[in-house]
């Protein structure tokens, strides 16, 4: 019987030494998966803060790209509007050359009358 309770003792200490291994073993790996998981969500939050930072920078480009664009319609009425303008002054132009031009035809005329 002695025999029997030392083999029965010893199972048990070896049982206990597995045990206090798979405890360690269970540490160890509810560690890593501890560190997977911070890892993890540092990578998704890091991916969700660029998402953000993208969004918003189109935001921005957008709204920059639209100030362009009001600011390309105020040149186009400007140019628009000056060569409405440039056209009458040289339409203006014309029409002062054309008449000089008579006015000078007709001295030329009254010259010749007298000579």
């Amino acid at each position: 019987m002695i025999d029997l309770k030392e083999k029965f003792a010893r199972l048990v200490e070896e049982l206990k030494d597995e045990k206090k291994e798979l405890e360690i073993r269970l540490q160890v790996a509810k560690l890593e998966a501890e560190e997977e998981l911070e890892h993890l969500q540092e990578k998704y939050a890091n991916k969700d803060e660029w998402r953000v930072r993208m969004h918003l920078a189109k935001l921005e480009m957008e709204e920059e790209w639209d100030k362009v664009e009001e600011k390309l319609g105020h040149l186009r009425d400007k140019a628009g509007t000056m060569i409405d303008a440039s056209e009458d002054k040289l339409h203006e132009g014309w029409e002062l050359a054309k008449k000089l031009g008579e006015e000078v035809r007709e001295g030329i005329a009254k010259i010749r009358e007298k000579i």
